[in-house]
Parts: structure tokens; sequence; C-alpha cells
């Protein structure tokens, strides 16, 4: 009888461990299966945010980046290969690709710059256009494209932000940085039709309007928009550009979906200005009440 007891607890034992398990392979908590997930996107040592069972990140409000984000724009060809002021990092745009975009889905860059959204978009298996007032960078995107991507280059135009390449209601998602409102130049060769030749700022907000209009006509139902932009400080006036966007995005008949504030510095740099802000001259900032100003606002709007 002893014996008989002894197997018995030895079988159920065994089977207690085989059904451990299998549950441990079949229900993996979540916080596992992202931790793994965070483990294996790391490995190229670029910060990446967790995904849930959908592929969306798991984000906060304020995006902070880390050195190696920092420094990504020296690690990739594609854009390490050109040097363009005010460029937004990489991990910013596909942040935004994976929260509100599909594989597959139209992506579209009305402001292309140096080409960060089409190639991150790309990467991520998107299709991807877009356009830009300059020609020399639509021409340096498909010189490093060619180079470094695919022969097969992406159709860009040369055009303004106010008349998208692009049919209405084709676009999931567009993604544009807003020039900031204060004469920095982010390229050369523009006309007369750029946001940064807008002399004031009722032009400025006028010309937003006019993007924001036709960004609703390009946008498929459900939709969403992405700015990244700032405010201003200039000669002694304080232009809250991103509070007055909210009344454009409702003259637009879209609808206001959420807000991000991204640094642009790292924590380091966050805990001590003054290790930089000397370099930029904005240290004379402080004489005025003002700070250095080191993020930028991710307004996403949506059309209904």
């Amino acid at each position: 009888m002893a014996l008989a007891a002894i197997l018995k607890a030895r079988h159920t034992r065994v089977a207690l461990r085989k059904v451990s398990s299998m549950r441990e392979q079949t229900f993996t908590p979540v916080k596992h299966r992202l931790r793994d997930n965070v483990r294996a996107m790391r490995a190229s040592e670029i910060e990446e945010p967790a995904l849930n069972d959908n592929g969306r990140p798991i984000l906060t409000s304020m995006w902070i980046p880390t050195n190696a984000q920092v420094q990504e724009y020296n690690q990739t060809p594609f854009h390490a290969a050109v040097t363009f002021t005010g460029r937004t990092f990489p991990h910013v745009i596909r942040k935004l690709v994976l929260l509100y975009s599909d594989a597959g889905d139209l992506v579209y860059d009305p402001m292309l710059g140096s080409g960060t959204t089409l190639y991150e978009a790309f990467m991520l298996g998107r299709r991807v256009t877009g356009a830009d007032l300059n020609p020399h960078q639509l021409d340096s995107i498909r010189e490093r494209w060619r180079q470094h991507v695919n022969p097969d280059v992406p159709v860009i135009h040369n055009g303004d932000a106010s008349s998208m390449f692009c049919e209405d209601g084709a676009c999931s998602l567009i993604i544009m940085s807003f020039p900031w409102y204060s004469g920095w130049r982010f390229g050369e060769s523009k006309d007369n039709s750029s946001m940064e030749n807008r002399q004031t700022i009722e032009g400025f907000m006028a010309q937003s309007l006019r993007i924001y209009k036709e960004a609703y006509r390009a946008l498929k139902s459900g939709g969403y928009i992405c700015n990244i932009l700032g405010n201003t400080y200039r000669e002694g006036t304080y232009y809250p550009v991103t509070m007055k966007l909210m009344s454009i995005i409702e003259q637009a008949k879209l609808t206001l979906h959420y807000q991000f504030w991204n640094s642009r510095i790292t924590l380091e740099n966050l805990r001590e200005p003054w290790n930089r802000s000397a370099l930029d001259t904005n240290i004379k900032k402080a004489d005025h009440g003002c700070g250095w100003d080191i993020h930028e606002d991710i307004i996403v709007a949506r059309k209904p």
C-alpha cells in the first residue's frame, strides 16, 4: 500500500509538471511576452518600445531619446549620407508609423526633407510617397535610395504641402514636420510657397489651414495626420503655434486625437541643461525668464 501511494504521488507530480509546462507555452503572461519582445528588438542597441498583441508600441506621452537613438543618423547608411538641419529622429517616425498604420498602408510625407519618414515607413512594410519644395533634396533622396536601399525608388514629387500628390481618401497616415516660426531655415531653393517665408504668424497659420484641409481630402476615413512642430519665442514675443493648431484642426473638419511631447536631448542633458545651452547661445534666455527649447509637440489628428 505504501509503495502504491508513493507511485501514485510520483505520477501526480509528473502530470502536474506537464500541465504546468503546457500552460507556460500556451498562456505566457503578457508582461513576459513584452519582455522577450523588447529584448529581441534591443539587440541593435537602439532602444525600441514594447509592442502589444496587435503590434502597437506601448508608450508614454513624453518621449526622451537614448544616446543610441540620438546617434542613429550616424549608424544608418541612408541617413548618414546627408547632413540636414532640423530633421526628426528615426525612432520617432517608427513609433508613429507603428501606432497609426498597418503593413501595406500608404504613408505620405508632404515635407520630405532628408527622407526620414520615407525610409522608416518603407522599412516597416508600408507603401510610401511624398513631396518637397526643394528639388535638390529630392535628388539626394533618390541617389541615396538607389545606393543604400533599393534600385526602385518610390515616386516622390516636387511640390507644396497644400497640394498633395495622392487621390482622395488614399492615405492611411500623413506625417509631416512644420518649420518652426522663427526664421530657422531647413533647406534651400524653396519658393515663396514655403512656410518658412511666412512673415507673420497670421500668414503661417493661414498656410497651416490650407495644408490641413488638403490632408482631410487625402486621408481615408479613420486615417491620421501627425505633425511634429514646436512653439517659438521670437524677438520678445511667445508664439504658441501648437495651441493655435487646435483651431486649425477643427476648421479642417478633423478631430484632435492625441498629443505627445518629444525631447530633442537625452535625459542627461535634461538634468544639466547648462552643459549644452551655451553652445546654442540660449544661456541668455534665463535673463528673459525663458528656457531652452528642447522639445517638440507631436499633434495627432484623425479624419472621422
